[in-house]
Parts: C-alpha cells; structure tokens; sequence
C-alpha cells in the first residue's frame, strides 16, 4: 500500500506562509523551577507525578517569557519528559489543500527544514492524519515504514528522521490548530505507547500556555504605553490568535459588518505594508 494524501500544493496559500523561526537555545539562561517553590512534591514516586511538574513549570514559563523564548523553553521541559532529538511546534489552519502555517518553532533543526517540508507537504502522512480531525491522538510512524512515499522518505533522510509523532488540537475559538511533532534519529528508539500517552496529555496544555504566552506579551507592550489601547496579536495574514476584550468593538467602529476570525483585509494590506 503507497500512503499518500490527496491535497495539493496551494500555491497561494503558500506565498505568504511565514518563514519558521530557529529557536536558539543559548539565548536564554534556565530560570529557577517553578516546582521547586512547593514543599512535598518530588517526596515518594514522583515518577508518576512527572506531568503534573512539569506544568508546574510550564505555565510558570508561558507567564514569564517572550515568544519564541516559551517555545525554546517548553521544549527543555518536555524533553525531560519525553527524549527526543529535535522537534517542530506551531499554529495551522487546516484547508482542503493541506496545512497553512500561521507561525511555527524549529527546535535543533536548521532554517532549510521549514522550505523542504512546504515542498513535500502534499506527501506528509502526518499532516494527512491530522488534516482528517485527528485532534488529540498522536500519530507514530518510522522512516522505514511500507509505502511511504519517496520524497517524503527523503525529506526524513535528509534530516535525519528516522522516528517520528505528531499531534494536534483545536482552538475552537478562533479556528487554530496547534500541533507539535517530535523526532528521534534513531531507528533503534521507536517513540512507544507511553510515549504516545503523554504526548496527548501534554497538548492541550501546550495550546493553553500559548493564550497565556500571547496575552501576557499583550499586557507587556501595553505597560509600555501610556494612552489605554485594545491591542491583539495576528499574523502575516490577518488571523487572530489573541485579543484585548473590546478589540473587536474597535474593529467594527471602523468595519460594522466584520465578524473575524481575520482582520479586515484593509487592515492586513496596511499591517503588511508595515512590515515591508
């Protein structure tokens, strides 16, 4: 059996995908455990209160560090929880022509990755897993898997995948999918039922720090003003991912007849021409 998916290359749905940022973990020195501020909770099998620690931590990350600094430092914890080589995190949305990346993290991998992967993203059956709704349930496979096709066999080769897991879920508020893939190099360290378990219970809570990662930068850049603002973060095409209560009573001041989840388009042209 040949696995391949049936969406296309959307060429423009793709032209305006951002690039993926390489996290640099020497950036940012470790910060003192969260956990470490509770008496009693490394005391008798802690093992089986891993998860429970280490969103301790991880939420006290998400309140204190910058974008892409909270990605780089969620993967540090996982990596306690489950080992892996290199990984890859981000927010989609998912459209009949496959995956469209709003924003997405490379951990240990380089900037070519990101290009490569929109070259064969008609062929990742992961990506095919997901796109059928999927959310919450990990999904495994292995380079050396029957009937994957060559150029996404390739693709893993190229960089060294040989074991690879994927999850996601929805944000149902605006749309969003967030999804987290994880690699081993090795063909000898399959990724095993355990470690698909905790895969699935730590993606919910990956989403949830992230609204918690965006609206404490919100509450940042606003201590940085002084006229009162309702600010919201998008991305390069207008799509919300976090917003001020009253942003939207700002938009349809301007807008009466826009109800999201973008932006209206006058103000994506413009937010564009910003950054140009």
């Amino acid at each position: 059996m040949r696995i391949t998916t049936d969406i296309g290359q959307d060429v423009d749905a793709l032209r305006d995908v951002p690039a993926a940022i390489v996290l640099d973990e020497s950036a940012w020195p470790p910060l003192p455990s969260r956990r470490a501020d509770f008496d009693g909770v490394a005391r008798g099998d802690a093992s089986r209160r891993e998860l429970g620690l280490m969103l301790l931590d991880l939420y006290a990350v998400a309140a204190q560090s910058g974008i892409g600094e909270f990605e780089c430092r969620f993967f540090a914890l996982l990596q306690a929880l489950i080992p892996f080589d290199a990984a890859w995190t981000g927010v989609a949305t998912h459209l009949p022509t496959g995956p469209v990346m709003h924003n997405s993290f490379l951990y240990r991998l380089p900037h070519a990755f990101f290009g490569d992967w929109k070259r064969v993203r008609d062929c990742d059956p992961l990506a095919h897993r997901t796109l059928r709704g999927a959310h919450g349930r990990a999904v495994r496979l292995s380079v050396v898997e029957p009937g994957l096709d060559a150029r996404f066999r390739d693709w893993c080769v190229k960089y060294g995948l040989a074991q690879l897991m994927c999850v996601c879920t929805l944000d149902r508020r605006f749309g969003l999918t967030t999804f987290m893939s994880i690699y081993r190099q090795g063909l000898n360290r399959p990724f095993s039922d355990e470690d698909a378990q905790r895969f699935e219970e730590v993606i919910p809570h990956l989403a949830a720090a992230l609204t918690i990662n965006r609206a404490a930068q919100l509450t940042r850049e606003r201590a940085d003003t002084l006229a009162p603002a309702a600010r919201a973060l998008c991305d390069n095409f207008g799509v919300l991912h976090h917003a001020d209560h009253g942003f939207d009573d700002v938009l349809r001041a301007e807008w009466p007849a826009w109800t999201g989840p973008r932006v209206p388009e006058p103000l994506v042209a413009h937010l564009r021409r910003q950054c140009a």
